[in-house]
């Protein structure tokens, strides 16, 4: 039996409004074939549409990690065997993103630095995945998330935390920071942050990001054919001017000829 697979968005009241997940949806959102898609918003009062979520989790940035915690817990109650939790300014290359073999491990994305040795981060901490560029978790991992209280405001650095006390399979995938096997892309990546507000990247960026795409789309559904244009009308000159007209306004010998006409030009 296939895994049932997450692509969990982080998102915001913020993010709903200014056109974030607009920008999701218009471009990486619509190529995710075999897993389920869904952003996922804090507590608030603004009307969601059917693809985001409303979790019980405070919606600032600061709080992310609450926001995490929730996010696996409403995706273990729904089933999930493995997550990809990234953000609203993550690019991501679904067909290459469900081919890396994350189904091995309980915990895989792009790592910096070595994993499971204490104090290896700022002589401190363990090394943790990158949260923008996005990272798997298993069902095992999280449980282990669900089960743990946030103790540091840095969602990625939190969950890498509390993993790496743990007995779960990390892996640390290289192609996910490599420009010739891109599979996601952090486009906030470096820039500032001031207190409980992030200098995000703009909405284009997302688009602009779009336009080097690798993937294949599915062809967008075509507009409605206007009534003027559509089979049961017919182009005719009249006073040296081509018009559109009901075919049942012409006189039935008009539609033979036409038809006779359209016949000789096949054949040529």
């Amino acid at each position: 039996m296939n895994p049932k697979i997450l692509l969990a968005i982080s998102s915001c009241e913020r993010d709903c409004q200014n056109g974030y997940n607009q920008a999701v949806r218009d471009t990486w959102k619509r190529a995710v074939i075999g897993a389920d898609c869904f952003f996922f918003v804090g507590n608030g009062s603004l009307p969601l549409v059917s693809d985001e979520i409303r979790i019980p989790a405070p919606d600032g940035y600061l709080d992310l990690p609450y926001k995490t915690r929730e996010i696996m817990r409403w995706a273990l109650a729904h089933g999930y065997d493995f997550v990809f939790k990234c953000d609203t300014d993550t690019y991501v290359y679904p067909q290459d993103l469900l081919a890396t073999g994350f189904e091995k491990y309980d915990y895989s994305g792009w790592f910096n630095a070595p994993l499971k040795i204490p104090n290896v981060v700022e002589g401190k901490y363990y090394a943790w995945a990158s949260g923008g560029i996005g990272y798997w978790l298993s069902r095992k991992g999280m449980q282990l998330v669900v089960a743990s209280d946030p103790n540091h405001w840095a969602e990625d650095l939190w969950v890498g935390q509390v993993l790496a006390q743990e007995s779960v399979l990390a892996f640390h995938d290289p192609r996910y920071w490599n420009d010739s096997s891109l599979i996601s892309v952090h486009l906030n990546y470096g820039k500032q942050q001031q207190g409980d507000k992030r200098l995000k990247v703009s909405v284009k960026e997302m688009y602009e990001q779009h336009k080097g795409q690798r993937m294949q789309l599915p062809p967008p559904v075509p507009p409605p054919i206007p009534p003027e244009l559509g089979p049961e009308f017919v182009e005719v000159m009249i006073q040296g001017r081509k018009i559109r007209i009901p075919k049942s306004k012409l006189p039935k010998r008009e539609i033979m000829g036409q038809t006779e006409r359209a016949r000789r030009r096949g054949r040529r």
